[in-house]
């Protein structure tokens, strides 16, 4: 039977008791016999099939449904790439303090973020290039009552007048 697929073995209907499985070494140079509820009683299942303790999966999961948790970790650091969206995108860990990385599968150098769901809604992103993040829409400044600290390149709305400040103070635009 060496080299047979085990969907082409026949099924066993008898008595299940006492049985084991035989699995071989990758060198196989050794034989193991593990029994059926040995491979079983890390698992506390009930009729639902709930799983209770820690579960590891060393490959692949594919759920067909939800997903559900107080917490997900993905712990891949620093290559951003985490979460899969769909087929355009990746969220994840840049190895950057506080900071999450948003980028195109097709194009790594790109990642946007769109707000809303209608087709005119605004996006907010970086197309690879220039140097500049793109905006779809107006940029909304609220007011301050004061201007706060800050550095070279900030903006700020104070009264009715805007204000850009050039590393040193700040300087009315309009």
């Amino acid at each position: 039977m060496s080299n047979t697929k085990i969907s082409q073995l026949p099924v066993y209907t008898g008595d299940t008791s006492g049985v084991y499985l035989v699995m071989d070494s990758a060198d196989l140079s050794a034989t193991y016999r593990v029994s059926k509820e040995t491979i079983g009683s890390n698992y506390a299942t009930t009729a639902s099939n709930t799983f209770t303790g820690q579960q590891i999966i060393n490959n692949n999961l594919s759920v067909s449904g939800y997903i559900t948790g107080s917490i997900v970790s993905a712990t891949n650091n620093g290559n951003g790439t985490n979460f899969k969206v769909g087929d355009d995108a990746w969220i994840g860990d840049v190895n950057r303090v506080n900071t999450l990385q948003i980028m195109g599968q097709e194009d790594p150098l790109q990642g946007y973020i769109k707000f809303g769901s209608g087709s005119s809604s605004p996006s907010f992103g970086y197309g690879g290039s220039n140097d500049h993040v793109d905006l779809s829409c107006a940029l909304k400044l609220n007011q301050m009552a004061s201007l706060p600290t800050a550095t070279v390149g900030t903006l700020a709305v104070s009264g009715s007048h805007l204000y850009f400040h050039n590393g040193t103070g700040w300087n009315q635009v309009v």
